[in-house]
């Protein structure tokens, strides 16, 4: 009886530890006497990469306990990685966590030049161990997107917009086409040339709104690889995805008034074969 308590309620300190900020190490709890659990603060990342002033992000490690002394981190890059090594560094001198401290930054930085653009690099770090303690295996990896970023204005494409599809129907519209809907600014400490919108997704069939998100990448409309899922299924799983198209969308950063969006409609196959689709955004008065 004695045991469960404390594994109940060390799994209660681990969940709340887990809420922590990246922005400020909070020491919680000291759980020095129980083994320590070490994860990746979040599964994924955005790591825009400006021509002139570069990128860089801090990928935070946490620890259930601290240590008196610094604790190394090990990391590797999964083979499913796209990122090529040229693309990006990964700062070795960052790879402890602190003595005294439950959280780690690793510091990953982008090269602008090695980027190619109108493309989404996907960086995927394993967590392989961390000094002095074991992993939560549902936490060892994180997804970095890299990817090249010019400056907009940061009203650029905000406000409300005609969507209309111009490619055939595939068992209807895949997003609302023929409706006005709101597009909104990044959210959160996402980068400020992301944009969102809410749609249905194949409206003909599915009831609820989702959130679609794109970026505005120098001269490019960027669809995120892992973002766009739908609601929307024919039984299989994943669900529908819409992701990157193989020619990617275009805009004026002088003129926001028309812009068309290319996306992979059903990824995966989950209801018919992957399809290009594009729409045309109208902005309104």
């Amino acid at each position: 009886m004695k045991n469960n308590l404390i594994k109940s309620a060390f799994f209660f300190i681990f969940a709340s530890l887990a809420l922590t900020s990246c922005e400020e190490d909070q020491v919680v709890f000291d759980g020095s006497q129980y083994t320590a659990m070490a994860a990746f603060n979040e599964p994924g990342v955005s790591l825009p990469v400006a021509q002139n002033e570069g990128g860089e992000i801090l990928v935070q490690v946490d620890v259930t306990n601290t240590s008196d002394q610094d604790r190394t981190i090990n990391v590797s890059v999964d083979e499913s990685s796209s990122a090529l090594a040229t693309e990006y560094t990964i700062d070795s001198a960052t790879l402890f966590i602190p003595a005294g401290s439950y959280n780690g930054y690793i510091r990953v930085v982008g090269n602008f030049e090695a980027i190619p653009s109108g493309t989404i690099r996907n960086l995927i770090l394993n967590l392989d161990s961390v000094e002095g303690a074991v992993l939560d295996t549902q936490k060892t990896q994180i997804n970095i997107e890299l990817f090249r970023v010019c400056p907009v204005a940061a009203n650029f494409m905000i406000g409300n917009y005609l969507f209309e599809e111009l490619t055939e129907y595939v068992d209807g519209p895949a997003l609302e086409s023929g409706a006005v809907l709101a597009i909104t600014g990044p959210i959160g400490t996402e980068a400020p040339t992301v944009r969102h919108f809410m749609s249905y997704n194949y409206p003909d069939y599915c009831n609820t709104k989702n959130d679609f998100t794109f970026n505005l990448v120098c001269g490019e409309i960027l669809i995120p690889a892992t973002d766009n899922n739908s609601n929307c299924s024919c039984g299989a799983t994943p669900a529908f995805i819409f992701g990157p198209p193989t020619e990617n969308g275009t805009y004026d950063p002088d003129d926001d008034t028309e812009v068309i969006i290319n996306f992979t409609n059903d990824v995966n196959g989950n209801c018919s074969p992957a399809v290009q689709t594009s729409y045309r955004l109208t902005k309104q008065p």
